[in-house]
């Protein structure tokens, strides 16, 4: 019997509680359930909800950045040393921020009228500096 999909209540609160036990590891054991399970349940969460982690880590995402996640460091008693926040480019917002750039140049740009090349070619042009000094070395 296939696995029924998960809710969105489910996905919302996966990305909250990896969240709060900092990855998905230690968040499996505070749950009681396999760690693939919560891997694949935060994967889909992450996939549905790409702007949920950064709206739960707040100001230390830069602007046109999301979370990928949150890593965190434990020491060898257990208890967290650090923990930092791993982001990636917001590519869905770069790409609208460049369109909309691109639109307001655009609409800013007056054409150029059409520039008549001179009827010039190189045996018009005075020969090279070089030319001249070989000719007159090979003069004398």
């Amino acid at each position: 019997m296939p696995t029924p999909p998960l809710s969105d209540e489910i996905r919302l609160e996966t990305l909250r509680i990896v969240f709060q036990h900092g990855n998905v590891s230690e968040a499996a054991r505070a749950l009681g359930i396999p760690r693939p399970t919560l891997q694949n349940r935060y994967a889909a969460a992450k996939a549905k909800f790409p702007h949920e982690l950064t709206k739960m880590v707040g100001e230390r995402v830069p602007d046109g950045h999301k979370v990928k996640g949150v890593s965190t460091l434990y020491g060898e008693d257990g208890t967290i040393r650090a923990q930092w926040v791993k982001t990636d480019l917001d590519k869905q917002e770069a790409l609208e921020n460049l369109k909309a750039a691109v639109d307001a140049m655009a609409g800013e740009i007056t054409p150029a009228l059409p520039v008549v090349m001179p009827a010039i070619t190189f045996a018009d042009l005075p020969p090279p500096a070089w030319r001249i000094r070989h000719e007159h070395s090979n003069a004398r």
